[in-house]
């Protein structure tokens, strides 16, 4: 893992912040909370569930440096094994506590969450390959990123060898699974298919991991590396850009929306997430937003998506027992506070130890 002083704490307070509201789009979608009179995170104006794209994105850009450790002759094992056992314990443990609050969830709410509790789903994703086969939710339904991801991965390193194997441009290949993504999500998403290794949710994450990956090539150029750090033209024309998008979203969204949400979806892949990539890249940013205070964002924010599936279902069920409403604006706000309380208890006690001991014992 990198020491603290050379994490990019930019991307850590961008992923903070996309958590934040991920978290609040579920507790929404789960309990059917509306507010006319403020910002819905669920069912509004805008579909906050996108952000998992920046989530990919920043994935892929980040897992550009393992080119040249798969350069080096590493194994697909030695790849692979430890990013895996990276992300099992939580999967793990936090989709069987999922297990137990969702039962209370169905049993005091009388209701069904949709989800199939077969003994095959209950192993699929607590270990992490459920989305690989079929895009049924999982039983901690927010880690579905997590198992596209640990697909994403094997499908790197396999394009990743092919082609320096045969002396071609890993920038291409990236570029051709990314447009195997794109064409995967437009076709189930049009005919309905979901079929193993071939459903919308492994064609989200192709396309925008490996756009990621193909967004650090270029930021990875050597003069526009330092361009992208030091020009504030730069800086100001990718923040002019999202400003626009955003202006533009909100006086005359049927610009952008067209006859299709797909605009919508394109533009975000395309333009506002990669210019928030530029933004995060400027030095004067980075060095500004360098404080050892600042470290915790990064692994608080992970255990808050990775548990704020389980604590919402105990949560509700809380609020079902005592005759109280959760579809409120103080109880939506004072779950995100507890979701995030309860991610840095985890990442302090739980996440960083196995994490410490996961680096210590598997070598590579």
């Amino acid at each position: 893992m990198q020491k603290s002083r050379e994490r990019d704490y930019t991307f850590d307070i961008l992923k903070f912040i996309a958590i934040a509201i991920i978290v609040l789009h579920h507790y929404q979608q789960t309990t059917g909370a509306f507010f006319p009179t403020s910002v819905n995170w669920y069912d509004g104006r805008f579909y906050w569930g996108n952000l998992v794209e920046l989530f990919f994105i920043i994935s892929g850009y980040f897992t550009y440096t393992s080119i040249s450790r798969i350069r080096n002759g590493a194994s697909f094992f030695r790849f692979y094994i430890k990013k895996y056992f990276r992300f099992l314990p939580m999967l793990f443990i936090c989709g069987g506590v999922c297990l137990i609050t969702q039962w209370c969830y169905i049993h005091t709410l009388d209701t069904s969450s949709g989800m199939n509790i077969s003994f095959w789903n209950i192993i699929a994703s607590l270990f992490g390959f459920q989305r690989w086969f079929d895009s049924n939710l999982m039983i901690n339904n927010p880690m579905w990123y997590i198992s596209v991801l640990l697909l994403c991965l094997i499908v790197f390193y396999g394009i990743t060898r092919f082609c320096l194997s045969f002396n071609l441009s890993v920038f291409l290949g990236y570029g051709l699974i990314a447009v195997v993504g794109m064409i995967m999500r437009a076709v189930t998403l049009k005919y309905g298919v979901d079929l193993p290794f071939f459903n919308n949710s492994i064609g989200r994450g192709l396309l925008c991991f490996f756009l990621g990956l193909c967004i650090a090539a270029i930021f990875k150029n050597k003069k526009l590396e330092k361009a992208l750090e030091t020009s504030w033209t730069i800086f100001f024309g990718a923040s002019v850009l999202i400003l626009g998008f955003i202006v533009l979203y909100i006086v005359k969204p049927h610009l952008i929306l067209g006859s299709s949400s797909d605009t919508l979806y394109y533009s975000l892949c395309f333009v506002v997430y990669p210019c928030l990539m530029i933004l995060c890249n400027n030095a004067s940013l980075k060095h500004r937003l360098s404080h050892s205070h600042l470290s915790f964002m990064g692994g608080v924010s992970y255990n808050a998506y990775t548990w704020h599936g389980p604590i919402l279902y105990a949560y509700v069920s809380i609020f079902a027992l005592c005759g109280l409403d959760p579809c409120q604006l103080p109880a939506m706000y004072s779950f995100l506070g507890i979701a995030f309380l309860i991610g840095g208890i985890s990442n302090k006690y739980i996440d960083a130890p196995l994490s410490k001991f996961i680096q210590t014992k598997i070598q590579y």
